[in-house]
């Protein structure tokens, strides 16, 4: 493992998804001993200003802040970044042309793993960030996937606000299965886990369709990464 690229997590957006990023990272890893894990380094800083708030109210800008954890993980010694939050990467884009440390995004990772399975139609659960800024949406399209929305973001907050507390879970939960039902009655044949929070309520197994968990494609291209 000594060849192998030290891991920047830029986290804390919340920190329960950090925390289920790290342990899908952990949990996908070949191992015979606990040093045969990669080095990782993270960053996890809840209190920068809220990203929804910010793209919806106009609110303080969180990329300073972004861009400062992104320095502090390339001088602790991190060779590459990530960051286990979909809503995060609407800023990370827009800011690209700052990052002074490579980037592997979690959003293209998605979207590469959906086209080459040749699916059809999907559906994305995001944040109001994610399926407002068509973060997904845009480049599926180009693609030729067919995608469908939530109908009220406003479950998916109570969703996401559950797993960002680790409070509520049943009731998320339930909620959840009903939005994912609801998918299924339209055609869809897979969905899309565009953020971080949501396996945290529904793991993937207990999905009655196809999951593309953008937390668990990022821990496996992130091992691929590091190897690489």
């Amino acid at each position: 493992m000594d060849t192998v690229k030290i891991i920047g997590i830029l986290g804390g957006y919340g920190p329960y998804a950090t925390n289920d990023f790290y342990k899908t990272l952990l949990d996908n890893t070949e191992t015979a001993k606990d040093w045969d894990h990669f080095h990782a380094i993270l960053d996890v800083n809840p209190r920068i200003p809220s990203r929804a708030r910010s793209f919806l109210f106009g609110e303080e800008d969180p990329t300073p802040h972004m861009l400062k954890g992104i320095e502090r993980l390339k001088i602790s010694g991190a060779d590459f970044f990530v960051c286990p939050c979909n809503t995060a990467h609407y800023f990370l884009n827009k800011c690209e042309h700052l990052l002074n440390l490579p980037f592997l995004n979690m959003v293209n990772a998605v979207v590469k793993r959906i086209v080459e399975s040749k699916m059809e139609k999907i559906g994305v659960l995001g944040s109001e960030v994610t399926v407002m800024s068509k973060l997904y949406e845009e480049k599926l399209v180009t693609a030729g996937v067919e995608v469908e929305n939530v109908e009220d973001l406003k479950d998916v907050r109570y969703i996401i606000e559950a797993g960002k507390q680790n409070a509520n879970i049943l009731e998320a939960k339930e909620l959840m299965l009903s939005l994912i039902d609801k998918f299924k009655k339209s055609g869809c044949k897979a969905i899309i886990y565009a953020c971080t929070e949501l396996p945290i309520i529904l793991p993937i197994v207990d999905s009655p369709l196809q999951v593309f968990d953008s937390s668990q494609i990022l821990a496996e291209e992130t091992i691929k990464y590091a190897k690489n």
